[in-house]
């Protein structure tokens, strides 16, 4: 009894592996919760109105103590916040790829092709299987500040290699741009998902 039991709930974890990882719902949502976290991780202010704060108040020490505050703020929480809002570019990148190419996720593994926190080159692959091209200034925004985010600024304090040790900072006028692609991708990825009373899919 126990060995049929454990039979079925391997087949049942296996089925529920291919499902949800061909799921273009499932993808979406974890882009949209990642997203939401990077916003409620992300200071009110970018560094460049802090900068601009400081100088229209002549930096008055009260200001100067503000400026500060939120300086210090911006680079305790924007790496990490910006790289979850990497991490929601890659949900929405791979489950346009997957939903155009499902044989990438097998019964028990997700294709090696896409194993990859690159968003350039996961943006190569979205106009190769999808044909959904992104434009090079697209691109630009997300790789390599948001790739280099989530492999290693967004959760360790140096890379592996110290070569791969730069700088990094995004104006509003970025943040904005990456938004709207964000919009775009997404509702690109939501013309995907079924509706919610529609009959799942078999698998293909």
């Amino acid at each position: 009894m126990a060995k049929t039991q454990m039979a079925l709930t391997n087949a049942g974890a296996t089925k529920s592996f291919q499902e949800t990882g061909r799921s273009p719902s499932a993808w979406r949502h974890n882009a949209s919760r990642l997203k939401r976290a990077s916003e409620l991780l992300r200071p009110m202010e970018t560094i460049d109105e802090v900068n601009l704060l400081a100088l229209q108040s002549g930096f008055a020490k009260q200001h100067v103590e503000l400026m500060n505050k939120h300086v210090d703020n911006f680079f305790t929480t924007y790496p990490v916040s910006i790289m979850l809002l990497g991490m929601s570019f890659e949900s929405l990148i791979k489950g346009l790829i997957i939903e155009a190419d499902p044989s990438l996720v097998s019964v028990s593994k997700l294709n090696k092709k896409i194993e990859t926190h690159d968003l350039s080159a996961l943006a190569t692959r979205l106009a190769s299987v999808a044909g959904i091209q992104l434009t090079s200034v697209e691109i630009g925004l997300m790789h390599p500040v948001l790739s280099k985010m989530i492999i290693w600024r967004g959760r360790y304090p140096i890379p592996r290699d110290k070569s791969n040790l730069d700088g990094f900072r995004h104006s509003s006028e970025e943040l904005d741009d990456l938004s709207a692609l964000w919009k775009k991708l997404d509702a690109l990825l939501e013309a995907k998902c079924p509706p919610l009373n529609a009959t799942p899919a078999q698998p293909r």
